[in-house]
């Protein structure tokens, strides 16, 4: 008998975190239904894991032709698709809560669950099942984990900090779009403020600055110059792929206010601190 299926069409354009809080949370609730879960939307970081179900092909396809323009061609594709199959989509632009816990929601989900339609194209990204992500937990960590060169990679850095340092601080510089956007919620913060953050931390908490290596990843560059000549820092200059799990790796993580660092600290069970956590004296 062929299991029913959940298969994510589109997320929210937006980067690899944000598909990948969509992706837990769907398939926390496929585990939850026995429910199997295709996500053909996730072509662009796809390559980077052992991931089932997803769209090998169009994952080498991106390898040839830009992202831009393969995002561009799949829509016209999805566009098909949707067409055809109005009466097994969910489009949501509001927040969806999915079992476990949750008993109203769409009665479309509750027919995928009785087999009154076999299959279920998602169209968005709220999608939430917070309780099914921490039940879990060990699972979506096995079936999103990184192809092991990355993980290795990771360890030939951080092995030696190790050895040298009680406890090590993943610190998430966020640059890029946040440069530009650079609001309350989504600030950005240069070197200078990074430091100053980092110092508050270790005022607040009364933690030896010679127990601690402070280890920086961003998407843009960071000149280590501009730090306190005090504190023990190193930047990771990775991939967004090993950055990421990089932090999930560490003991805890001081970051912007990101989907991409709240994601390490969900996946490797880490406390996480944003710099707007770490005011600076204004007296």
């Amino acid at each position: 008998m062929t299991r029913k299926k959940i298969i994510i069409l589109w997320h929210n354009g937006g980067r690899l975190a944000n598909q990948l809080w969509l992706y837990i949370n769907l398939y926390a609730y496929c585990l939850e239904k026995n429910l199997v879960l295709k996500n053909p939307s996730f072509f662009e970081y796809s390559r980077y894991f052992n991931i089932k179900n997803t769209n090998r092909v169009l994952s080498i396809i991106n390898i040839i032709i830009p992202t831009k323009i393969l995002r561009l061609i799949y829509k016209l594709f999805i566009r098909i698709i949707i067409l055809i199959n109005q009466k097994k989509l969910i489009r949501t632009k509001d927040l969806i809560e999915l079992p476990p816990i949750a008993t109203n929601y769409p009665e479309i989900f509750k027919k995928l669950e009785t087999g009154q339609i076999d299959k279920l194209y998602t169209h968005g990204w709220l999608f939430r099942s917070p309780i099914g992500i921490e039940k879990y937990h060990s699972e979506i960590c096995q079936y999103f984990a990184p192809k092991k060169r990355y993980l290795n990679k990771i360890e030939k850095f951080l092995s030696p900090i190790r050895l040298q340092s009680k406890k090590i601080i993943g610190v998430h510089v966020r640059q890029g779009d946040y440069k530009k956007i650079n609001d309350a919620t989504f600030t950005y913060y240069n070197e200078t403020e990074v430091n100053s953050r980092l110092l508050k931390y270790l005022e607040i908490n009364q933690e030896n600055k010679n127990d601690i290596c402070f280890v920086i990843v961003s998407d843009g560059k960071i000149n280590l110059n501009l730090f306190d000549s005090s504190l023990n820092i190193k930047h990771y200059r990775g991939n967004l792929i090993s950055d990421l799990f990089l932090l999930t790796k560490t003991d805890l993580i001081i970051c912007s206010n990101s989907s991409f660092s709240l994601f390490a600290a969900y996946y490797g069970q880490i406390k996480a601190i944003l710099f707007s956590e770490l005011p600076l004296k204004t007296s």
